[in-house]
């Protein structure tokens, strides 16, 4: 059994975490931005791969109502997907609370 986490500070959330050079590209919307934020609360807890896939599916359906466009959210959401994992071991990367980085047992 793991350690309990501290909660979650929104504070301390990037919003969403896009290289700077990708910036221009990527839309920056209080809805979007509170989407990025809510994504970033799940990825600091973790859980299984199943838990990720989720998260992450959540996060592209709340950019699509939020407004942005379907081509950058599916570009978005295929970013995430392969550089989101815990082995990246990013401020950014699953399960960063704790500094974890590995998925919990199925």
């Amino acid at each position: 059994m793991r350690e309990p986490l501290p909660p979650f500070d929104p504070a301390t959330s990037d919003g969403c975490s896009v290289p700077t050079w990708l910036k221009p590209f990527f839309p920056d919307t209080p809805a979007i931005r509170a989407a990025c934020e809510r994504h970033d609360a799940k990825y600091y807890v973790g859980g299984t791969r199943e838990d990720r896939l989720k998260a992450d599916a959540e996060l592209l359906v709340e950019w699509l109502v939020a407004g942005m466009n379907a081509e950058t959210a599916e570009k978005g959401f295929a970013a995430i997907r392969v550089g989101g994992g815990p082995s990246g071991k990013q401020p950014y990367s699953w399960a960063f609370g704790g500094k974890r980085f590995v998925y919990d047992k199925e």
